[in-house]
């Protein structure tokens, strides 16, 4: 999908000051994509802990190779920008989670990444497995 498709299909979802605001957006991915821009070479290794501060964000992908392949080669993308232009709630941006307090990744995940149940107005986290 290229900008003027992009574009295209703001026109027809978008007015007035939020369509500029996506077309601003449209317009800085496709300058950054075709810049010379590349991100530093990280420093750790494999086993390394990860540690997660306030208001660092986190994206998601699950189990699924073909998407960490997609996002490893393009990056995290909204799903229309892959051609997808489905009835999602949020349309033109992705969706991440904000890490509220200092925390390893490994924490993060152990408590975060199960389910959240909800019953009789009680709302409870469920951690991973």
């Amino acid at each position: 999908m290229n900008s003027f498709e992009c574009k295209k299909y703001s026109a027809k979802k978008y007015k007035g000051k939020i369509r500029k605001l996506v077309n601003n957006q449209i317009d800085q991915f496709f300058n950054i994509e075709t810049s010379n821009f590349e991100l530093e070479q990280h420093k750790y290794k494999i086993s390394d802990d990860v540690k997660l501060s306030t208001d660092h964000y986190l994206h998601g992908i699950g189990n699924n190779e073909k998407i960490a392949d997609f996002i490893a080669k393009h990056g995290i993308l909204s799903k229309e920008a892959t051609g997808d232009f489905g009835n999602h709630a949020f349309q033109f941006v992705v969706g991440l989670w904000r890490v509220k307090n200092n925390i390893l990744l490994s924490d993060y995940i152990k408590n975060y990444s199960g389910m959240v149940v909800r019953y009789n107005n009680f709302t409870k986290q469920i951690p991973y497995r």
